[in-house]
């Protein structure tokens, strides 16, 4: 059966004798189709019989007398299989990374074609090199696919052929573009690099696109004319040593001009991607122009800004925008400022002398000369088409709004993919959005948290770390007094602005103020209520909604006996107290009444008296008991006037007056009563009735004594 050999030993060890070769895929199928195709040519490889192929080897006829052998095969794993019962033939060609093609027999009539890991051993057949494939010194193989092939050169030396010397063509798989996602950021936050999945990364930038030159932040315009790209602005990069502003002076010409930089600095000086422009590649550009008489003119920026006057013929057409920035000599003096613009080449012209062109204010030409590499002129760079950066990422150091194209590409045994394309873009940046600080008093509704914006978003961290809420509005929840710090966002285009710092202030409510109840009695002088606090305000209601003064006293007005309420609060920081009642008291008087002036004679007593357990009583004699007896004897004839004050448990006092006039009876004439009068009672009016009989009553002072000894009072006419 001989050896199993693993895939790739067939092309380290060259395993063919010389002048044959493993077959290709295309051997294989050219052997089926000779043998009337696959479904058939199975048969006519096999061995016939059943000497080394298990039963039942159908159609086996070995017409081709190729003698296939079932000899199986073995697994990456040392394991040997179907010996006997398939044969696996090798072809000399790659599938894809990891399988190869081979042809395979068995028991049946058909010649399979198929492909297997490369680590699996099959077995081997070899295929002549009947025929030289081509002649001479050179070959350009036909082959495209991707594999391994190879081939033997033989020379011949007066009719003598040499020994072959194998040479392996290896067309390796192209590999796919890199795997790589578009970035998006936010003008003045931190955007992410670039980055691409794959082996060997290469990034190029995209010529149409403006030069960001990573080194200093600075960026150029470019221009694309046929198929170049050059610096439509000239550069400024600064280098240590090599590079002058014209006249040292760089206030006035750095932004316009750009740096005058000598050779050896301008050689090198170009951002990554771009290079110093060869004598060749400024020849291109001037044919394209229409040649060295014309194509000035059509570079020439167009106007006498810059250029001194006339600026012959300068129409910019093609927006190179040629400025001209003058040149600085070997020894430091600088000219041409507004009539030349000199740009230096790459290539050298003897030694030390250095190609540059020439533009002038007076005509339309562009001229190259050549000058000592020690002298300073203007850079304009190109692209070189070749990458700038290498590795799976890359810092791009962009800040500006805008969208920038990047490609990437990946290497694969030396063969680099087509490019993917990357998009960098960085979206403005988002405005914070409008807010307003809260300030309440404890107790008072706490409203919403309101932001004027897109996509607004509220957190407790001045870091943006501990969102709490998405929307326009923020219920906090919050009651308690205290100062609260909200920060809100607004978002768009995936943009989050930032944040506008929201306060939340809920000032404690002040303690009421000190107000003092009022109590007089009716006629008194009423004072003012008072209360000792600030902004102090009088309502008449519970839900201080009347409001009836302001100020730290209030005087009312209120005369008429009653209590009266009224409800005091003091305002700091804005918040106001909860009210405080004050009462102003006006009592009523207590009620006191002697009865009418009344007679008695010297032999006669009257008690007077008020009886209310509720007063305390003072009379004018003295005493404080509720009654006194008034002695006629004693009290003498005579207008005698008493008074009793009294007192109530409100301190409030008032008092009555009686004159008690006493008579002797020895100066009054007196008549028995006898049949001259006559008393009967009318109990329906509760009156007595007094009636004269041959006496006229207004000569006579009637008297009545109850059986108590007080005097009835009579009314007129009784």
């Amino acid at each position: 059966y001989g050896r199993l050999y693993n895939w790739e030993t067939l092309h380290a060890t060259n395993i063919c004798p010389a002048r044959w070769h493993v077959p290709t895929d295309a051997d294989w199928t050219i052997l089926t189709i000779n043998l009337g195709g696959d479904s058939i040519a199975g048969r006519k490889l096999k061995e016939a019989g059943n000497a080394h192929w298990i039963e039942p080897n159908t159609g086996g006829t070995n017409e081709s007398g190729f003698t296939g052998l079932p000899g199986g095969y073995r697994t990456l794993d040392g394991e040997f299989r179907y010996l006997g019962n398939s044969s696996f033939f090798w072809s000399s060609v790659e599938a894809d990374a990891d399988n190869a093609w081979y042809l395979a027999l068995n028991v049946h009539d058909y010649a399979y074609r198929s492909d297997a890991y490369k680590s699996r051993a099959f077995s081997v057949r070899c295929i002549y090199d009947a025929t030289p494939v081509a002649y001479g010194n050179t070959f350009i193989p036909d082959s495209t696919e991707p594999g391994s092939y190879l081939f033997y050169a033989i020379q011949t030396v007066l009719g003598c052929e040499s020994p072959p010397d194998t040479v392996r063509l290896t067309i390796s798989r192209f590999p796919a573009a890199p795997l790589a996602e578009n970035v998006t950021g936010c003008e003045g936050k931190p955007v992410p690099d670039l980055a691409a999945e794959g082996t060997g990364i290469q990034w190029y930038s995209d010529p149409a696109m403006p030069i960001y030159d990573t080194r200093d932040g600075q960026e150029y315009k470019t221009v694309t004319i046929g198929n170049q790209t050059w610096m439509a602005e000239n550069l400024n990069y600064y280098t240590t040593g090599g590079s002058w502003y014209y006249n040292n002076d760089s206030t006035t010409y750095a932004d316009t001009y750009g740096r005058l930089y000598d050779w050896g600095s301008a050689k090198i000086v170009c951002p990554a991607g771009w290079q110093l422009p060869s004598d060749g590649d400024w020849m291109q550009l001037v044919n394209y122009l229409g040649g060295n008489p014309v194509a000035g003119g059509k570079m020439k920026e167009a106007d006498t800004i810059h250029w001194k006057s006339p600026n012959t013929g300068a129409t910019n057409e093609r927006e190179f925008t040629a400025l001209p920035g003058g040149y600085r000599l070997s020894d430091n003096q600088f000219t041409g400022l507004g009539t030349m613009a000199r740009f230096w080449t790459s290539t050298k012209y003897g030694l030390p002398g250095v190609y540059y062109y020439s533009m002038y204010y007076n005509n339309t030409g562009i001229y190259r000369y050549y000058t000592s590499s020690s002298a300073g002129s203007s850079v304009r760079c190109i692209y070189s088409g070749k990458p700038f950066a290498s590795g799976n990422s890359y810092t791009h150091q962009r800040t500006d709004t805008g969208t920038y194209t990047f490609f990437a590409t990946q290497t694969v045994l030396g063969c680099e993919s087509p490019a993917d394309t990357i998009l960098l873009t960085i979206n403005p940046g988002t405005a914070a959005p409008h807010t307003g600080d809260v300030t309440i008093c404890e107790g008072e509704p706490v409203p919403d948290l309101v932001a004027e914006g897109t996509n607004i978003r509220w957190y407790s961290d001045a870091a943006l770390i501990h969102l709490v809420h998405s929307g326009d509005s923020l219920s906090t929840g919050l009651y308690q007094p205290g100062g609260y710090t909200f920060y809100a966002t607004q978002t768009e285009k995936d943009c989050e602005s930032p944040a506008d710092t929201v306060l939340l202030i809920i000032r404690p409510a002040p303690e009421p103020p000190l107000a003092e109840n009022v109590n007089v009695c009716d006629g008194d002088l009423v004072p003012d209520l008072s209360a000792q606090g600030d902004n102090v305000k009088w309502y008449s209601d519970t839900v201080l909604s009347n409001l009836v003064h302001t100020g730290n006293s209030y005087a009312t007005g209120i005369t008429e006996p009653g209590m009266y309420v009224f409800y005091v609060t003091q305002t700091l920081s804005g918040c106001e107290s909860e009210g405080i009642p004050a009462r102003l008291t006006i009592y009523s008087l207590p009620v006191v009444y002697l009865g009418d002036d009344t007679t008695i004679n010297t032999q006669q007593n009257i008690t007077l008296g008020f009886n209310n357990e509720d007063y305390t009583f003072l009379w004018s004699n003295g005493s404080e008991s509720s009654s006194i007896v008034i002695s006629g004897s004693e009290a003498g004839v005579g207008d005698h006037t008493c008074w009793l004050k009294v007192t109530d448990s409100n301190s409030c006092s008032n008092a009555d007056t009686i004159r008690v006039t006493v008579v002797d009876l020895s100066d009054v004439p007196v008549i028995k009563a006898g049949n001259a009068l006559r008393i009967r009672p009318n109990p329906v009016r509760n009156t007595l009735y007094v009636d004269f009989t041959d006496i006229d009553p207004g000569d006579f002072i009637i008297r009545i004594i109850d059986q108590q000894g007080r005097e009835v009072r009579l009314e007129k006419d009784q």
